[in-house]
């Protein structure tokens, strides 16, 4: 079965957030709703789980965190204070590789 998932970021709540959108449906569901402010995402190959940096308001000119969300639990965890950019969840979605 395929996912008819697509996730996007917008800032139509004020800050930069992802969303998964149901194509069937058109219904989008907010995954971040918090203040920090959201970066990208990769899924993860089996698309049960989303990577994506978030800065918070307080970490101006820091790296954003890496944090996991399970699209099957909330809420997103924190995965790496060290940054994200470059990496892609492992098909588990336990670990991350880093081009």
């Amino acid at each position: 079965m395929v996912p008819t998932e697509v996730a996007f970021v917008t800032d139509r709540d004020g800050n930069e957030e992802i969303y998964v959108m149901d194509e069937a449906t058109g219904a989008a569901t907010n995954l971040t709703a918090h203040d920090a402010t959201d970066y990208g995402y990769s899924w993860s190959p089996d698309r049960t789980a989303l990577a994506f940096g978030a800065l918070a308001p307080a970490q101006e000119g820091a790296e954003p965190t890496l944090q996991i969300f399970r699209l099957t639990s909330t809420p997103a965890r924190r995965f790496s204070s060290r940054g994200w950019r470059g990496t892609t969840p492992t098909p588990s979605g336990r670990r991350t590789a880093r081009a």
